[in-house]
């Protein structure tokens, strides 16, 4: 059985930047639970197949933010062009997987590399 790869190809991130926020009205802690920042940013790309350069369309794509605790998950449309709105500010890492493909991370240059967090 061979498998092909696939690239995410032409994400592009655009955020609202400036804003600042007014703090937080003193009070009791709770539960250290950190108030859910909004997100003002947007990641958009598209995911093809490495050997022909044709979209994939209902391929999974995933974003990962650990140190935010954010974690989202988003399928394809039959253009291979996916969207994530309203991510708060972060490193995220992003994944494209699509059966019979071999799984992929932005930045990976080979199967089974490191990606690069984005």
């Amino acid at each position: 059985m061979s498998r092909v790869c696939l690239w995410l190809v032409a994400l592009v991130l655009s955020a609202a930047v400036g804003f600042a926020q007014p703090p937080a009205p003193p009070g009791p802690p709770r539960d250290n639970a950190q108030p859910a920042k909004p997100g003002t940013a947007t990641l958009r790309g598209h995911v093809v197949g490495a050997d022909s350069g044709q979209p994939l369309r209902k391929a999974q794509v995933r974003v990962f933010a650990p140190n935010l605790r954010e974690n989202r998950m988003t399928t394809t449309d039959a253009d291979g062009k996916f969207e994530f709105k309203e991510l708060p500010a972060g490193r995220y890492t992003v994944t494209a997987q699509k059966g019979s493909y071999v799984s992929l991370q932005y930045g990976q240059q080979r199967p089974f590399e490191p990606g690069r967090p984005f």
